[in-house]
């Protein structure tokens, strides 16, 4: 079985344990309040799983996600990538509803966006946009048969003669006018009318003239918006294709995907912002106390003192209309109440008053006057649907988006399972599958009773909790780590069993479960249980069971003993208690309260139960809290009738869900406001009062008590950008966050900070006398909380000591006298021992006659019960009804949800394993499960990949193996993952296109490495690519030690009081010299500085320094502002102590922090900054952005970071490319550049060589091990010889690919599936086995790898083959074979078989040319080549080989291509680079390169166009007859030409979707049906095909097609003899691979008459070709010498190696290492000698 391995754990109170967590079970970690769940779980599984994978992502998206620090724990192994759901509900913002927190939001505003039709407001009917095709349709079906006019209609604009000359100019000749057709040409003058209708067409209506009426139509709406059909009897009717009403001409407004969101400006109600509801200032909400009279208050902010006048005003208004002013408010008329707001006569009305207040809302009182006027009314402009009444025109249905919000969940699921049986269109689809998959996942939690629109704020902890749940398991992923906090949180005990359900499922898709759970129903329904314990705090953190849950019952851990107890059948006690008082409620309705009338007893214990939903938290929180705390007010209660029996003089307190403040400033003793009393007896003492201290003195958020290096924090935070913020305790204070001054005070013996270290058991005795502090104390001990320390940070508290927390804070509140107390979920985060201390603290409250309040399901908070409610029977619109009141006696005689449980649990609960059916639940077999895929040319493809097995994807060039493995696999993999991050935040990776299959299962998170095309980035290095260098950047520019540039002492930022020191330590040692005081105000700045001046003459100042020269001002000296200048103002000469001490001190305040002490013979800068004392030379601080030169702030000014100016060496930065500030930060003596310049293996030795102490120790063991893990990923793969500054650009393929794969295992996971495309593309053979070795490494920590090779030496070391084929292209995407390796030489269909098998293909295949003439290259130099003197026999087939980096593509592609090219295209011999002389050319007329470089960036671009054959393949077209007759031309036949083209694709035959957050999708072009072109075009055949049709041919087809074409069949021929027969004509260019690109750029120069030798240049041009298709090649490359041309290939493929004619090889080993001449000459003189590659080439022909 396979583990998550911890050892050592030590985060936070953990005690150093080791932990084995087992692979696909639900594991439990349960234990008592702040035994360290949540450290283990939150803080170290998620913490380091999450880090993992994301680390896998680039450091500038890294930035934005969440940043975990990295746990304590001495090692972790095998951790999958990790997803949390974290407990409590910490949304504040109205604008978040359920919708938008499980990211329905998101795909129901694009299903609307669509599928939406906009309907008439006014006639309630839709309205359909209709294009051309469609009104013709119409227009058939109307008038079939009939003979019509086609009329298009024209505005006269200014004069009625140049409208007709414009009309006869364009060829419209005919016009209807008066009832009748007239001749424009004939008609002399024209009668005065305000349009003129063209007659565009007259014909009978009929479906064989469909096509001519389309085009009619098109052109009438290219003139006008509409046009009319005019029958011969006289009959009009109008037609348009905008959207509109054709009854009322409503015009629908226009669509956009921002219309129907609620946040954003245009799908927002313009009225209430999109929140639904207003704050309204009416009559209503001014009138707070309607049943009293207006003299006795009931208008009360006619009471505030600003408003006296406004009172005084009002009453003699009254006084005048004779309307007492002692009758209540409500006997009013509404006639006068109407006066009363808004004013009559010289009454200015309480509208004007409110109107004023709001404009001087500015003021702070006024503000919060009026927060309490305000009342809270729906929208009446968007009837709280929150949108604009123009989002809701638009239909689904008869659902707008509005309505669809306002629907439960599971009446939403019903309305889209029942769009997806009607149908809808491809994106369409995609969007409602995914609303309906997340809407389902909510009602499997027992969230159906939701509604679409409820705010989140409104939710409870554990209705948010399983909202987001759904939200990741939408995503559908294995081989993942779920990390969940009390799920079962606010869950009916009822509904555990869904929320089980849910869990095993998971697992079952092969992830494991963690989850942190107090409920017995799910710790005895786990596989596998861990508990901590046996105490919170420092009491607990040890390990005290791993295992089933079963042994636990074996030992003595609280957790044992409370399920132990719980098998135990009880008995009730007391349940007789006599209740004599009772709060009445009557006619509660409030959200889905159906008017309930209720009794609450006083002095007593009332439990609110039932199940999720029914309205339990509303009662309690909407009728009694509100209601009560009205009644105390002297007001009515809002949601209910009325409340009766209620004793006005007891307190209300209300313990709500919210969750505790999370700053480190807050503390236990702040919250419990136990520290003013700890400030008031610390001020008390002598010693505080003879300094004069008061109370404030002694707070850490006080300016003159905090430490003021970390501000009373106690520790630092050290910003890390992409990684976690470090916090480091503070250096200075120790983590006591006090000043030494503060400290000295004492209360008994103890400081402030020795005071907030006591624990609460500690502190009660040590404040024993004092009975405040002790009655806050006891209240914390009563609740079990008395081992938490008094300055324990509230923010490291776990979930159920916050809780805790919380309760006793409200119990704190109750004062003399009675009170109640109302209480929501108590028991969330506590362990069945906390809840026993609960309990009795509850108890002792009801014996001192207070009264509680309980929402509650756990069954012994029930059973302590004197009263009971229950509520139900369901959740949502189907709850809300009162089913029970009365006593535990009764309760239990009755048949509700909660009573039959509580029946059940007082039987005593047994250990029974999951009661649903577990067999729906059985584990899957580890396997990627595809199911029909069809995604390009894959064939409904099915097919099982093994998960942590080495499976190679193999076929023919073209088969599909691409689109496999990365369009489908990685692509699906890395979507299912993000889909469970924010939608914000998914904006930041790239997104692919969308996939078509039947089902995926079974994928983890996917790492994708593809074979890019084109060469890298210049700007980009080995640091960047592997990502060493942003950790390398954060270490230097937190830990390395400043120098100055001119005298190399050492740089430091000092205090004012180390700077006080030196600078007296400089006056004692110049004591023979007077010393003057300067300010430094500029420093080498240009500008008009005449203002500065004179200001210091305002001042006082009259002595300042300009360039080095004095000045006494006045006058003002007159200085260029054009030139850079220096302005010191001098403050004096002091001559005591004193006096110098208080010039230093102003000379800092002017100088910003610096100032200059200058004596006659020397001067010394002194500076809270980094500047040199002696020499004055600042450094810019260290930055993290100093250290990149990818940064305009690090970047070297003269070549901007790319180490090279005009293509050659900076001479500024000498190609380091930093800026020179940079090189005076170092770490042991060596500099950010430096240490880039050395290879990686010194690199290695340097870091591993580094030891630091104190912060920076803690800093380094972050950042350290991650450089070191990656600069040994590049030993591994054999690269240890180059430097991190080495320019990505100039990196041979085959390091280049190495270096990538380095940059994407450094991240160390499991269970993830690593997808890399032909990784031994440019690697040697004896680099291939320490690539494999890797590979296999990877494998064996249990991740799937997944690599498109073709490398026998790979295929035949993989665990699982799958080979594609049979043929490329559409003869391609079948599975041949699928299995083990051992299998796939036994298959009879597989060509990769046939081809390893065939024995005769290893031998030397070279023609053995003859060496005549030479191409000589003397004096090679560049890069890492050693003087080398090559020489190529020209008309031979030469292969350069050679490990990688020996600088084979230097020499082939850069010293020789780059020099002859310029040598053969000019007359002149232009300078030479990199060589001395070039010799042997002259017989050459060009030469040519053939490299991966893509051959077009749109979908315009293909294959025919670019070989130039599909120019013929037009004219083709052109010629035949009915091309002719309609006078098209070549052009027609153009994708790219308007006349051709689809006007609605535009000719590219698919549309682009966006879906924002989504992939795109490419939909068809619903017009053209994908085939680029209109109707009319189409229409015109060649041998019964049409210009579509050619285009999807492949190849091979076409060249059979055009064979009677000698011209085309000749350049169809080309890309056939290459392997490339199965591309088709048509296919995008952005979507051929590399190798495809460089071989048809290859089949078009081959397509090009050449009468003289041409030398060509191949890249590596096996790239992604077949052992079959190298055969292909080898036959056109040596047909090509055959006719007089040189072919120089680089390659490491045997295949090809053995066709050669001469051999150079370049070693002996890569970077600095190489660059020399092993061997070169014939073939078969190579065979007998030994280098790395004639030795590979000798075993893989059996020679010795």
């Amino acid at each position: 079985m396979k583990y998550i391995e911890l050892y050592s754990l030590q985060q936070n109170n953990l005690k150093g344990f080791d932990l084995f967590l087992p692979f696909y079970h639900l594991i439990v970690v349960t234990g008592v309040s702040g035994a360290g769940k949540s450290s283990l779980v939150f803080d170290t599984l998620y913490a380091e799983g999450s880090r993992r994978y994301l680390e896998t992502f680039s450091t500038y998206i890294r930035q934005f996600l969440e940043r975990l620090p990295k746990p304590l724990v001495k090692d972790l192994k095998n951790i999958p990538p990790a997803l949390a759901f974290p407990q409590g509900n910490f949304i504040k913002t109205s604008r978040s509803t359920v919708a938008t927190l499980t990211e329905i939001s998101h795909f129901a505003k694009m299903l609307y966006y669509h599928q939406s039709f906009p309907r008439c407001p006014i006639c309630n009917i839709p309205i359909t946009p209709k294009d051309p095709e469609a009104l013709a349709q119409e227009i058939l079906k109307n008038f079939q048969g009939e003979l019509i006019y086609l009329l298009v209609p024209q505005r006269v604009e200014h004069d009625l003669q140049i409208l007709k000359e414009g009309l006869i100019s364009s060829g419209f000749t005919r016009v209807f006018l008066q009832g009748k057709v007239c001749e424009l040409d004939e008609m002399e003058t024209l009668p005065e009318v305000e349009e003129l209708e063209i007659l565009l067409h007259r014909l009978r209506i009929e479906n064989e003239n469909r096509y001519e009426l389309i085009s009619s139509i098109e052109q009438a709406l290219k003139i006008a918006e509409h046009f009319k059909i005019r029958t011969l009897y006289g009959e009009e009717f109008t037609y348009s294709s905008k959207e509109e009403c054709p009854v009322c001409g409503f015009k629908a407004p226009a669509k956009n995907p921002a219309l129907f969101s609620y946040n954003t400006s245009q799908g927002a109600c313009p009225d209430c912002k999109g929140f639904g509801n207003l704050l309204k200032v009416d009559l209503e909400a001014l009138v707070k106390f309607p049943e009293i009279s207006l003299r006795k208050g009931a208008i009360p902010v006619l009471d505030f003192p600003v408003l006296l006048d406004v009172k005084m005003d009002l009453f003699e208004y009254l006084r005048k209309k004779g309307i007492s002013l002692d009758i209540p408010f409500s006997q009013y008329p509404d006639e006068i109440k109407e006066k009363i707001f808004n004013g009559e006569g010289s009454w200015y009305g309480l509208k004007e008053v409110v109107d004023w207040l709001t404009a001087h809302r500015y003021k702070p009182h006024f503000r919060i006057l009026l927060s309490r006027l305000r009342r809270e009314v729906i929208c009446p402009t968007c009837q709280g649907t929150r949108f604009n009444p123009k989002a809701l025109y638009f239909y689904i249905d008869d659902l707008n988006i509005g309505d669809f919000y306002q629907l439960e969940i599971e009446d939403a699921k019903t309305f889209i399972e029942r769009l997806l049986q009607k149908g809808l269109s491809p994106v369409g689809e995609r969007l409602a599958l995914e609303i309906q998959r997340r809407l389902s996942y909510l009602t499997g939690v027992g969230l159906s009773y939701l509604t679409l629109n409820r705010a989140s704020k409104t939710l409870s902890g554990g209705e948010v909790n399983r909202c987001m749940l759904t939200r990741a398991l939408s995503s559908n992923l294995v081989e993942t780590l779920y990390l969940l906090d009390e799920p079962t949180t606010g869950l009916h005990p009822r509904d555990t069993s869904k929320v089980l359900e849910f869990m095993h499922h998971l697992v079952s898709k092969n992830n494991t479960v963690v989850v942190v759970e107090h409920d017995p129903e799910v710790i005895l329904n786990s596989d596998f249980l861990v508990d901590l314990g046996p105490e919170g705090g420092e009491g607990g953190g040890y390990l005290l069971h791993a295992g089933s849950p079963e042994e636990i019952l074996n030992k003595d851990t609280p957790t044992s003993q409370a399920l132990k107890e719980l098998k135990i059948k009880r008995e009730l006690e007391n349940l007789d208690g006599r209740l004599s008082n009772f709060i009445e409620i009557r006619g509660a309705k409030r959200f889905n309260l159906k008017e309930v009338s209720a009794q609450i007893p006083l002095e007593a214990i009332t439990v609110i139960t039932g199940v999720s939903g029914s309205g339990k938290s509303t009662f309690l929180e909407e009728i009694l809290y509100k209601g009560l705390l009205a009644l105390r007010e002297g007001r009515s209660p809002e949601f209910c009738q009325g409340i009766s029996n209620f004793p006005p003089q007891y307190q209300v307190l209300y313990l709500t869900q919210e969750p505790l403040a999370r700053s480190p400033r807050s503390v236990v003793a702040t919250f419990m406001g136990i520290y003013p009393f700890l400030r008031k007896l610390l001020a008390s003492t002598e010693e505080a009062q003879k300094f004069g201290y008061s109370e404030a003195y002694f707070s850490f958020n006080s300016e003159t008590a905090q430490c003021p290096n970390c501000k009373g924090l106690g520790f630092e935070i050290v910003e890390m950008q992409f990684l976690s913020d470090l916090l480091i305790p503070c250096e200075v204070c120790k983590g006591r966050r006090f000043r030494d001054e503060t400290l000295e005070i004492r209360w008994r013996g103890k400081n402030i900070a020795e005071m907030l270290e006591l624990t609460v058991d500690e502190a009660y005795t040590f404040f024993g006398n004092h009975r405040e502090i002790k009655k806050l104390l006891q209240i914390l001990q009563d609740l079990g909380l008395g081992y938490l320390r008094l300055g324990q940070p509230l923010a490291n508290l776990s979930g159920g000591e916050a809780q805790r927390l919380k309760i006793a804070e409200v119990l704190s509140q109750i004062k003399t006298g009675k009170a109640i107390l109302l209480l929501d979920e108590p028991t969330v985060g506590l362990h069945l021992q906390d809840i026993k201390k609960l309990l009795s603290a509850l108890s002792l409250l009801k014996e001192k006659g207070h009264t509680v309040i309980v929402v509650e399901h756990h069954p012994e908070v029930m059973l302590k019960a004197d009263w009971i409610l229950e509520f139900g029977p369901e959740g949502g619109d189907k709850g809300g009804y009162l089913l029970y009141q009365g006593g535990l006696k009764n309760f239990l005689r009755e048949d509700f949800p909660s009573s039959q449980y509580l029946k059940e649990y007082l039987k005593g609960k047994t250990l029974k394993g999951f009661e649903g059916d577990l067999s729906k639940f059985k584990a899957e077999e580890k396997s990627i499960h595809l199911r029909g895929i069809r995604h390009h040319n894959l064939k409904n493809l099915d097919l099982d990949l093994p998960r942590e097995k080495f499976i190679v994807v193999t076929g023919l060039s073209g088969s599909g193996k691409s689109t496999l493995a990365f369009d489908v696999i990685f692509t699906e993999g890395q979507r299912r993952f993000l889909e469970t991050l924010p939608a914000y935040l998914r904006q930041f990776f790239k997104l692919y296109e969308e996939i078509d299959f039947d089902d995926i299962s079974g994928l983890p998170a996917t790492v994708a490495l593809e074979q890019r095309s084109g060469e890298l980035s210049p700007r980009s290095t080995i640091g960047t690519l592997t990502e060493i260098l942003p950790y390398l950047r954060l270490l230097y520019a937190r830990m390395s030690t400043a120098y100055c540039p001119s005298c190399g002492a050492e740089l430091k930022i000092h205090t004012l009081e180390e700077l006080k020191n030196i600078a007296l330590k400089l006056r004692k040692d110049q004591i023979k010299e007077e010393i003057e005081i300067l300010a430094p105000l500029v420093r080498h700045r240009k500008g008009h500085y005449r203002p500065l001046l004179e200001s210091l003459l305002k001042k006082g100042f009259h002595r300042v320094r300009i360039d080095g020269t004095f000045y006494k001002i006045p006058p003002i000296p007159e200085i260029s502002r054009f030139k850079e200048h220096n302005i010191e103002l001098s403050l004096g000469q002091p001559h005591s102590e004193e006096a110098f001490l208080n010039l230093f001190e102003k000379g800092l305040s002017e100088g910003k922090g610096s100032v200059i002490l200058k004596t006659r013979s020397k001067e010394f800068f002194l500076s809270q900054k980094r500047v040199c004392i002696n020499c004055g030379v600042s450094l810019p601080d260290p930055d993290p952005l100093l250290f990149a030169f990818n940064t305009k702030v690090g970047a070297c000014p003269s070549c901007g970071g790319l180490g090279v100016v005009d293509e050659k060496t900076c001479p500024s930065c000498k190609g380091s490319r930093y800026r020179k500030e940079v090189y005076y930060y170092k770490i042991n003596k060596l500099s950010l550049p430096e240490l880039c310049e050395l290879s990686i293996e010194r690199a290695y030795e340097f870091i591993k060589g580094l030891s630091f102490e104190g912060k920076d120790k803690i800093l380094a063991e972050t950042l350290l091990p991650e450089i070191l893990h990656r600069l040994n990923s590049l030993s591994e793969l054999g690269l240890s010889y180059l430097t991190l500054s080495r320019s990505a650009d100039t990196l041979s393929a085959g390091e280049a690919k190495r270096v990538r794969i380095a940059g994407e295992i450094g991240s160390n996971l499991t269970g993830v599936a690593y997808i890399l495309d032909e990784p031994t593309i440019g690697l040697h053979p004896k680099d291939t086995s320490k690539l494999l070795a890797v590979l296999k490494k990877l494998r064996d920590k249990g991740n799937t790898i997944i690599v498109v090779e073709h490398d026998e030496s790979v295929i035949l070391e993989s665990d699982y083959v799958v080979d594609l084929g049979p043929g490329g292209g559409k003869k391609g995407g079948w599975v041949v074979y699928a299995g083990a390796k051992e299998g796939l030489l036994k298959s009879e269909d597989s060509l990769t078989a046939k081809a390893i098998k065939n024995k005769a293909r290893k031998t030397i295949t070279s023609r053995f040319r003859p060496q005549k003439n030479f191409l000589k290259m003397k004096g090679v130099t560049l890069r890492n080549l050693k003087d080398l003197e090559v020489n190529f026999p020209l008309g031979n087939l030469i292969c350069v080989v050679g490990v990688s980096g020996s600088g084979k593509s230097t020499l082939v592609c850069e010293a020789l291509y780059e020099n002859l090219k310029n040598i053969l295209s000019s007359d002149e011999e232009k300078g030479l680079f990199g060589i001395k002389a070039i010799e042997g050319f002259e017989t050459l007329r060009e030469v040519y390169l053939v490299d991966h470089s893509p051959i077009g960036n749109t979908i315009r671009s293909v294959p025919a166009t670019y070989i130039q054959v599909f120019t013929e393949i037009r004219r083709a077209f052109a010629q035949t007859r009915l091309s002719r007759e309609r006078g098209y031309k070549e052009g027609r036949f153009s994708f790219n030409t308007p006349e051709g083209q689809c006007p609605y694709c535009k000719g590219q035959g698919k549309l682009k979707v966006e879906i924002q957050f989504l992939p795109s999708i490419y939909q068809t072009c619903e017009f053209c049906g994908g085939k680029r072109y209109n109707s009319e075009t189409l229409e015109i055949t060649l041998k019964g095909k049409n210009i579509a049709e050619v285009l999807e041919m492949d190849f091979e087809s076409a060249r059979e097609f055009f064979k009677n074409y000698p011209f085309i069949a000749h350049k169809l021929n080309l890309p056939c003899e290459i392997g490339l027969d199965y591309l088709s004509l048509g296919q995008p260019s952005p979507t051929l691979s590399g190798g495809e690109a460089q071989r048809i750029k290859l089949a078009k120069e081959l397509g090009k008459i050449h009468h003289k030798p041409i030398l060509y240049l191949l890249d590596e041009p096996s790239t992604g070709l077949h052992i079959l298709d190298v055969e292909k090649l080898m036959k056109v490359l040596q047909e090509l010498v055959d006719r007089g041309h040189t072919v120089i290939i680089i390659e490491h493929n045997l295949e090809i190696i053995k066709s050669a004619d001469w051999i150079i090889e370049l070693g002996p080993e890569g970077g600095e290492r190489g660059g020399e001449i092993l061997f070169q000459g014939r073939i078969e003189d190579f065979l007998t000698v030994k280098t790395p590659t004639s030795q590979a080439l000798k075993d893989y022909l059996s020679i010795q």
